[in-house]
């Protein structure tokens, strides 16, 4: 980046942090669930925020880069959201809300045992803490790129900061930030996209897509080892969305700061326009990258710089893009950082440290000084690991996005199964069923996952014209059945075969397991055991009439309650 571009990049990465946490400090934080979760946040802000928690760096770099090597099947997502945020909004979402719960985990522990409770929130932190090293790479990887900064040092300073903004902000200080840096990230997209537009033809950008089987978007293979199908999108696609927006500790803190109901499912349904706008624009820009590089494609490190250079060489034209470009990048990274690091911090303090507490501690439970010193502490730690990890994915011989949803589909899978067990099966009722069959979900899930590495399973890219000694050639290229699916360094075994399943179909895979196993376990469980019939608490199930708090600010103990204001009010 040339000396304005560096500058732009600087001061909105100041105004944010200052604007964010100015606001965050109009609020005195009262106890340490303010400064865990944060309170007296508006809808859209909280809404802004939830959409850059996930994937926001990883898929701004490789969303489009997926579309340029890959096709546009993508933008299926469309239909995803469509689909799966109202399931998330009316059927996931008022269980959890009335239940008022510090840690989603907790849920499980009602519904089957402690033990339940305690492996999810153990396969949470494991797949957060290794996504955090995704989600550090990918900004810290633009930064380096921009500034001809080492790799890390950029990852060391990006970590940092991430971890610093909740030490100064506290929960609502990451909130606003998170939400201003969401904004910036779109301001970003829809700039891109008209410069795109302002220097090429869009029919030049169809026509050359359309001839290099860019925009074969409909798939409609039923192999699940066709990595981007419509069925792997509509139905894997949707698992992925419960598992991220549904039953995931960082997106629960979000909806609870809402009083009430109403607003929370505001929070989950603005988030289908966000997403879908941003996959359309992601969409566009890789098929727009892909028209510009037809017959010459660029010599790039890794598939995931591709944005950046098609920004830095294409587009260098308009003035201040290219800071406000890796701005919006690197903003999207400390956004889901700090997100992360949050509900790290709520799932280990709730789930382990005042479990622990009162076998170790002088005191039987933690008082609210040494809870809030632990909230400023712990996303340093956590910071840290981030670091170390995040050094490793640079070896990792795949795209920065496929790691990412393998992460989230397998780790996130096993635990959306145990949720979607206690959620819609009333008839498991015996938690060493319920255990055994979260078990056995994480075993294969983890064996789906790791075989994928193992075997180095990769996807196959559409074809790339490299003659860019001529360059005024016609590029057409004939459909194969090869492309769309995955290859690997061995042909043969159950392993191998299970390993090559589309990452879209994990969370499918783990919950069709765990049903299964838990109803079996179940009936031997019955037939040996015999037990008296159990009633279960029907505000646990998903469907069941639900007896709903009074209409009123309940004062509920600290522990019960994730915001000041334990609102349970369905009025606006």
């Amino acid at each position: 980046m040339d000396l304005i571009d560096t500058l732009i990049f600087i001061l909105i990465l100041l105004v944010i942090s200052i604007v964010g946490i100015f606001y965050s400090r109009r609020i005195q934080t009262r106890n340490s669930q303010d400064a865990l979760i944060g309170s007296n946040v508006s809808v859209l802000s909280i809404a802004l925020s939830v959409c850059s928690s996930f994937l926001s760096a990883v898929s701004l770099l490789g969303f489009p880069a997926e579309v340029y090597y890959r096709g546009s099947t993508p933008i299926w997502f469309c239909a995803v959201y469509l689909i799966a945020f109202p399931i998330v909004a009316y059927v996931f979402l008022p269980v959890f809300y009335y239940l008022r719960l510090s840690s989603i985990y907790e849920y499980l522990e009602r519904r089957f045992c402690f033990a339940s409770r305690i492996l999810a929130s153990s396969t949470f932190i494991f797949q957060t803490v290794f996504y955090l090293a995704v989600a550090l790479y990918a900004p810290s990887l633009a930064l380096a790129q921009a500034l001809n900064f080492p790799i890390f040092v950029s990852i060391l300073i990006t970590s940092t900061i991430s971890a610093v903004y909740l030490l100064l902000g506290g929960a609502r200080g990451g909130i606003y930030t998170s939400a201003l840096q969401m904004a910036l990230i779109l301001i970003s997209l829809f700039t891109i996209c008209c410069a795109i537009l302002l220097e090429f033809k869009p029919v030049e950008i169809y026509n050359r897509s359309k001839n290099a089987l860019r925009f074969e978007s409909t798939d409609t293979r039923l192999s699940p080892q066709v990595r981007h199908s419509v069925l792997a999108f509509l139905i894997g696609g949707s698992g992925n969305i419960f598992s991220l927006f549904a039953v995931n500790q960082l997106t629960l803190q979000r909806y609870m700061v809402m009083p009430t109901l109403r607003q929370a499912q505001k929070v989950v349904l603005l988030n289908i326009p966000m997403n879908a706008l941003m996959a359309v624009m992601y969409t566009f820009m890789g098929l727009a990258m892909y028209a510009v590089y037809y017959n010459c494609h660029p010599s790039v490190a890794a598939p995931d710089q591709m944005l950046p250079y098609f920004v830095e060489n294409h587009l260098n034209w308009l003035i201040g893009l290219e800071g406000i470009f890796v701005a919006a990048v690197y903003s999207a990274g400390i956004s889901t950082l700090t997100a992360s690091y949050n509900a790290l911090t709520a799932v280990v303090l709730e789930d382990i440290v005042k479990t622990i507490w009162p076998k170790v501690g002088k005191t039987a439970s933690i008082n609210n000084e040494t809870h809030i010193k632990l909230i400023r502490i712990m996303p340093f730690v956590f910071a840290s690991v981030a670091t170390l990890l995040a050094m490793a994915v640079k070896s990792l011989d795949t795209m920065i996005l496929q790691i990412a949803f393998s992460i989230f589909g397998a780790a996130g899978g096993a635990v959306l199964a145990v949720f979607v067990l206690g959620l819609f099966c009333p008839k498991v009722t015996n938690p060493y069923a319920a255990l055994t069959a979260q078990i056995c979900t994480l075993f294969v899930s983890g064996w789906v996952a790791v075989g994928s590495l193992v075997f180095k399973v990769v996807p196959v890219n559409l074809p790339l014209s490299d003659q860019c000694r001529n360059s005024s050639s016609p590029v057409e290229f004939e459909w194969s059945e090869r492309y769309g699916t995955v290859t690997a360094n061995n042909d043969s075994g159950i392993w191998l075969q299970m390993s090559k399943i589309s990452y879209q179909y994990y969370c499918v895979v783990a919950i069709v397991v765990c049903i299964v196993v838990a109803h079996i376990m179940q009936f031997i469980l019955d037939l040996i055991y015999k037990p008296p019939p159990v009633e279960l608490n029907r505000n646990l199930l998903a469907f069941a009439p639900r007896v709903k708090p009074p209409n009123i600010i309940i004062e509920a103990p600290e522990s019960q309650c994730l915001s000041k204001h334990c609102s349970v009010n369905e009025e606006e």
